[in-house]
């Protein structure tokens, strides 16, 4: 039985979040990967994407592995392997024991790691890093190296990283002089980001967030993490004190800020540690272990189900993807491309090529629209709220929607399992003249 975890398996696991980006520049992971920086590694330090001075180093942890139809599936290989990760370390701290049997299951039942999301590699990976290194710091050290490494691979999941590391020490209120400090400083720097570059989209969607804040992403997280996040509870609770609860509401009240159903994953990060590291823990709750069961069944066979049940839809991405390829072979280099997520991968070395933020609240661009320009959607609701708010914004101007590709509804037939198994795709053309 292992008694810690190789170092070198950290190392190793650092650099398979890092290099896949030199190999593979297309970022196509999940549609939010478009606040990523999404840079030409070739190039200088400016994103024309995102139209922001960003580090290259940004956008590493949601690059994936490249292989299957469109690349679209390289991302389980590169999540597997960072639960790989995270299940030797469970193994190596906790022995072939019934505790680290059931915290594996619990992790590869979730919902989110169904999802093959950045949150899940950024949450385990941090777990790996301060459960295994750097324990000849004090823990605020420890806590700090750990969470500015998950920082450069993702800045909001370093937060939350810090946040959850905290939590789980209760340290918050005893560090709270540093706390103060460090939040000053990010605050500042969040503001001169907004007024020196206003039309940047991390500030601009974080305000938009914060205005907007409400029930949804938290009652998201509720409907498809209750099965995880009730199980760590009941593994947990014969530890839990007034402190830790207090602790566990302020990172609850820091994640709402940001408006994200997925972000609330990180309320596993303590919750995980305590299990690992507590012995007073309840295991083999009848009723939760069937539940459990049947999640983790369904995850395990969702790639190749996917694959059998509904390959047109992977098929209507790659016809996306090569639409766009052809885009970028003889595009007009005097004229701007907006496109709005992953599918316009072959389109980011292009340095015309530019953001397009679409959700419920805003319609952002990062650049001035003018003629000749091309709108590019990949979600049929959304074409004519983009022209409405560029009709708003450039009565001068005219706006033309083409569909390119027809949109695929997504729906796979066991809908025991799955009803629908996401969005709508399809590709649609705003010409502006």
């Amino acid at each position: 039985m292992l008694k810690k975890v190789s170092p070198y398996l950290l190392i190793l696991l650092f650099l398979l979040a890092v290099l896949p980006q030199f190999s593979n520049p297309i970022n196509g992971l999940d549609a939010a990967w478009n606040f990523s920086n999404a840079v030409n590694l070739s190039g200088d330090f400016f994103n024309h994407y995102t139209n922001n001075i960003v580090s290259n180093l940004y956008c590493y942890t949601q690059s994936f592995i490249a292989f299957g139809i469109s690349n679209q599936y390289g991302s389980v290989v590169f999540h597997s392997l960072i639960l790989l990760g995270f299940l030797l370390l469970i193994y190596g701290e906790l022995g072939f024991s019934n505790k680290a049997f059931f915290l594996g299951l619990i992790i590869i039942s979730s919902y989110y790691f169904k999802l093959h999301r950045s949150e899940h590699v950024t949450l385990l990976l941090g777990i790996i890093l301060y459960q295994s290194g750097f324990k000849s710091y004090d823990t605020f050290t420890r806590i700090s190296i750990t969470s500015v490494l998950v920082f450069i691979l993702h800045p909001v999941h370093g937060l939350f990283t810090f946040v959850g590391l905290l939590a789980y020490e209760q340290s918050i209120w005893k560090y709270k002089f540093k706390i103060a400090a460090i939040t000053l400083i990010a605050f500042i720097c969040i503001v001169a980001i907004h007024i020196l570059i206003p039309e940047n989209t991390y500030s601009n969607s974080l305000l938009t967030r914060i205005e907007n804040i409400g029930f949804a992403p938290i009652t998201t997280f509720i409907k498809h993490g209750t099965i995880t996040l009730l199980a760590l509870v009941l593994l947990t609770y014969k530890n839990w004190n007034l402190k830790f609860g207090l602790h566990l509401l302020t990172l609850l009240v820091l994640i709402t800020i940001f408006g994200t159903a997925n972000y609330f994953v990180y309320l596993y990060l303590p919750l995980i540690l305590v299990t690992i590291n507590e012995k007073n823990t309840v295991l083999f709750q009848p009723i939760l272990i069937g539940l459990i069961a049947l999640s983790s069944i369904i995850n395990i066979i969702h790639p190749v189900f996917v694959q059998f049940e509904n390959p047109s839809y992977a098929q209507t991405g790659k016809a996306i993807l090569l639409e766009n390829n052809k885009r970028a072979a003889n595009h007009n280099s005097k004229s701007k491309v907006f496109s709005e997520n992953y599918y316009a991968a072959p389109l980011f070395k292009n340095s015309q090529s530019r953001m397009i933020l679409v959700d419920k609240q805003q319609v952002l661009l990062v650049d001035s629209v003018s003629s000749g320009d091309v709108i590019l959607s990949y979600f049929k609701s959304k074409p004519q709220k983009i022209i409405s708010h560029l009709e708003q914004n450039y009565p001068t101007l005219n706006f033309h929607i083409k569909e390119v590709v027809a949109e695929n509804q997504g729906y796979l037939t066991l809908s025991s399992l799955y009803k629908k198994r996401t969005e709508p795709i399809g590709l649609w053309l705003i010409d502006v003249k």
